[in-house]
C-alpha cells in the first residue's frame, strides 16, 4: 500500500511528464544522458528506456525510441513478454555503455538500475522473414507492434526473439497450436494468451499460468498511470477495511461469547450448590424419620419426595447448562479461529504491496547479470577473432616468402639444365 501510495505522490508531482510512468529516477536519468549526448560524450545517441511515449515533451524518449501496440487488448500480454526489457537501454559501443554507466551510478546511486545492451547500431532493421510465425489471424509479437527505431527492434529480436512468439487469445486454440507436434506452427517457440499464459510448444510441451494486468507502459500515459494506481490503492484499502471490520465484529462476538461461557459458569455452580443443599436435606430427612413418631411418617416421606423431585429437576438443569457451556466453548473456538484466519489473510494484503517492489528488484539484477556475462562473452570472441586474423597475416606472409623462393628456385633449375647440354 505504502509503495502504491508513493508511485501516485511521484506521477501527481511530475504532472503530464511521459517518462513519470517509470518513477523520478528514469526522468532524472535521461536528463542527464540528453546533457551528456549535448556535449558529445557518446557516439550515438543511446535509446531508452525501450517503452516510452511518443509525446514531443522535454523529455521525451532519446532519439524517438517508443514502441505502440496495434491492438490495445494485447498491451498487457506484450509487457508480460517484454518484460524487464522495457526499462532498459541501447548503446553503440562499450565506451557509451561506461559513459552511461557512470551517469546511471550518479543518478541511482546503490539503487537497482535499468539493464544496458551494447551492440553496434544499425540503420536498418534485421529481415525475420524466415523466422517469422503466423497462423492465419494470429500474429507474432513482434507484427503486434509498431517499432519505429530500427536499434530497438533489432534489440528486442536478438534478445527476445519476439518474431517466434505466437499471440493467441483463448486457451483453446493455444493447446491445440501446442499440444501436439504436427499442430504446432513453424518457427513457433512460445505461445502467449491475453491473460498472459504461456503455452510451450511439443515436443517439449508446458505450460504456466499468468495474470492479466492493467498495461502499465506500452502507450500508457502519466494520467492513466495515476489512474491505475487510485483504483488499485482504493481496492487496496476497501479489501484492508473490510477485512478491519470482519476483524471487529469477530472480536467482538468472541467477547460476548466468553461473556456467555462466565455466566453459564456461575449459573451451573449455584445449581450445584443448590443440589448438594437438597443431598444434604435429604439425608437430615432420613436421619430424623428414624427419630419421629410413626404418625409423622408420611409427612416426612411427602417431604422427601419433594426433595428428589427437586434435585432431578436441578440435576436436569445442571445437564442443560452443562451442555449449553459446551456448545458456547466450540463457538468460541471456532470465531477465534475465523479470527486468525481473518489476522493472516489481512498480514498477506499488507505484504502484497511491499513484495511487489522486491520482486521486480530481484528480476532487475538477475538480468543485469545475464547482460554482464554476455558481454563477458562477447569481448573473449572479439579478442580471439583479432588473434585468428593475426595468425592468418603471419601464414599469409610466410606464404607469399615461400612462392618467391619456389620461383627463385625455379629459375636457377633452368640455368642449371641448359648448361648440362652444352
Amino acid at each position: 500500500m505504502a509503495n502504491l501510495k508513493q508511485q501516485l505522490r511521484e506521477l501527481q508531482t511530475r504532472g503530464d511528464d511521459s517518462l513519470a510512468v517509470y518513477g523520478g529516477n528514469m526522468v532524472a536519468l535521461c536528463r542527464a544522458v540528453k546533457d551528456a549526448v549535448a556535449q558529445g560524450r557518446f557516439s550515438a545517441p543511446p535509446r531508452g528506456p525501450v517503452v516510452s511515449s511518443s509525446n514531443d515533451t522535454d523529455e521525451a524518449p532519446l532519439a524517438g525510441a517508443h514502441l505502440k501496440v496495434r491492438e490495445k487488448k494485447w498491451g498487457s500480454a506484450l509487457e508480460h513478454i517484454l518484460g524487464s526489457s522495457l526499462q532498459s537501454f541501447c548503446v553503440n559501443t562499450d565506451q557509451d555503455s561506461r559513459t552511461l554507466f557512470e551517469i546511471m551510478n550518479k543518478v541511482y546511486g546503490k539503487q537497482p538500475k535499468p539493464m544496458v545492451t551494447c551492440s553496434k547500431f544499425m540503420n536498418k532493421q534485421h529481415n525475420v522473414d524466415r523466422n517469422r510465425v503466423r497462423v492465419g489471424s494470429h500474429l507474432s509479437a513482434l507484427d503486434s507492434l509498431v517499432i519505429d527505431d530500427p536499434v530497438v527492434a533489432n534489440y528486442l529480436i536478438d534478445n527476445i526473439g519476439l518474431e517466434g512468439i505466437l499471440l493467441v487469445p483463448d486457451h483453446v486454440e493455444a493447446q491445440h497450436f501446442s499440444e501436439r507436434r504436427e499442430n504446432v506452427p513453424e518457427n513457433c517457440n512460445k505461445i502467449v494468451t491475453l491473460d498472459c499464459c504461456e503455452y510451450m510448444p511439443a515436443p517439449n510441451y508446458r505450460s504456466y499460468g499468468g495474470v492479466a494486468r492493467p498495461t502499465r507502459f506500452l502507450h500508457v500515459s502519466s494520467a492513466e498511470k495515476k489512474r491505475q494506481l487510485q483504483a488499485e490503492i482504493k481496492e487496496k484499502e476497501a479489501e484492508l477495511k473490510a477485512l478491519e471490520a470482519e476483524e471487529t465484529n469477530l472480536a467482538q462476538e468472541a467477547k460476548q461469547a466468553k461473556d456467555a461461557e462466565r455466566a453459564a459458569t456461575r449459573a451451573l455452580q449455584a445449581l450445584l450448590g443448590e443440589r448438594h443443599a437438597c443431598e444434604e436435606a435429604e439425608r437430615v430427612a432420613a436421619a430424623a424419620r428414624g427419630n419421629q413418631h410413626q404418625t409423622h411418617q408420611a409427612v416426612l416421606i411427602s417431604e422427601l419426595n419433594e426433595s428428589n423431585k427437586r434435585v432431578a429437576a436441578l440435576a436436569q438443569q445442571a445437564e442443560a447448562s452443562s451442555q449449553k457451556e459446551k456448545a458456547q466453548a466450540e463457538n468460541i473456538a471456532q470465531l477465534e479461529q475465523q479470527l486468525t484466519d481473518v489476522r493472516s489473510k489481512l498480514a498477506e494484503v499488507k505484504a502484497t504491496c511491499r513484495n511487489l517492489a522486491e520482486e521486480i528488484e530481484q528480476e532487475t539484477v538477475k538480468l543485469g547479470r545475464g547482460v554482464e556475462e554476455r558481454r563477458t562473452c562477447e569481448n573473449r570472441l572479439k579478442e580471439e577473432n583479432n588473434k585468428l586474423k593475426e595468425i592468418e597475416k603471419a601464414l599469409d606472409e610466410r606464404l607469399t616468402v615461400i612462392r618467391a623462393k619456389i620461383a627463385d628456385a625455379e629459375m636457377l633449375c633452368e640455368r642449371n639444365e641448359n648448361a648440362s647440354r652444352y
